[in-house]
């Protein structure tokens, strides 16, 4: 700070949105990569509006490489996924060693896209409706709810699965 002011330029840096990167500057960072080489950014960064040198770098190492493996997820990588995220946490770089060009930001989305499609698939399968052979289990339980000095045994040999108490519960 000089005499109680910042400096102008970091000021500005700070108010700069985020944005995409355009399919213009992706060009212009191709060109760049090509011209100076991967080990450079900060000459990188210099020659572009507005980008700093993790932002070329990111986009870069994500997605413009042409070694970056861009294909759809195949079933026995999402099954791969699964299996080293059990074993290893969310340590995502570690896990993008162990799988051939795909980046540790890919994983991690690939992950997230992984548990919302079984978070969606759980809801609608507590959601289906009650099957009518086991309306009649329900209506005993009930009934037994009402008199809790019945026979209580009852209610835990009971044979009926978990999904219909929760459908059960769901219409109240």
């Amino acid at each position: 700070m000089i005499g109680g002011f910042q400096n102008l330029t970091q000021v500005n840096k700070r108010k700069q949105k985020k944005a995409r990167f355009t399919q213009e500057e992706d060009e212009q960072l191709l060109e760049l990569v090509s011209k100076y080489g991967q080990d450079n950014w900060s000459l990188v960064a210099s020659k572009m509006n507005n980008r700093n040198e993790r932002q070329v770098r990111d986009r870069w190492k994500n997605n413009l490489c042409p070694v970056v493996n861009k294909n759809p997820w195949t079933e026995e990588e999402d099954a791969r996924l699964v299996e080293l995220y059990n074993e290893l946490g969310p340590r995502w770089v570690k896990i993008a060693t162990l799988f051939e060009n795909r980046t540790d930001v890919s994983l991690k989305s690939r992950w997230l896209v992984l548990k919302r499609k079984e978070k969606h698939t759980h809801k609608s399968y507590f959601r289906s409706p009650i099957e009518d052979n086991e309306v009649d289990k329900v209506k005993d339980i009930i009934e037994m709810m009402a008199c809790p000095f019945r026979n209580v045994d009852t209610i835990f040999s009971s044979s009926f699965s978990n999904a219909t108490l929760l459908n059960f519960t769901s219409l109240y």
